[in-house]
């Protein structure tokens, strides 16, 4: 039973090392958020049998820590599926810069991009 939670906590490690990857898509980030909580309520079954039969104080406690790190790990991953998501649903501005604006006039019906951004703080192709 310990070979099995040792495989699938180095499993659930290398996991983590694919939602360390700045260039991960939201889409294979929710694919690894689902296999690493799967993996983690194997992992915490497999510890709870583990720890109903096991006499021995120091592997109960190396249990325990086996607990604490998969803990760890899932929040790291958990942050990382945060982040990505936020990173992939920003809204990206319709006007980064004045020159994609075709007239160079805000949808406000001011002259220029000055006067749009003392009304605005947003972007020249804002709609009221």
């Amino acid at each position: 039973m310990i070979g099995e939670i040792t495989k699938k906590v180095e499993a659930l490690n290398k996991l983590k090392e694919t939602a360390n990857n700045p260039k991960i898509l939201w889409e294979e980030m929710q694919i690894v958020a689902d296999k690493s909580f799967q993996l983690q309520e194997d992992i915490l079954a497999l510890i709870q049998q583990a720890e109903e039969t096991e006499k021995n104080i120091a592997a109960l406690q190396s249990l325990f820590e086996t607990r604490e790190m998969v803990w760890d790990i899932i929040d790291e991953i958990a942050a990382l599926e945060i982040k990505s998501k936020e990173k992939a649903h920003k809204k990206q501005s319709k006007c980064a810069s004045k020159k994609s604006c075709p007239d160079k006039k805000c949808d406000c019906h001011h002259s220029s991009h000055e006067a749009q951004e003392e009304c605005h703080s947003s972007c020249c192709c804002h709609k009221h």
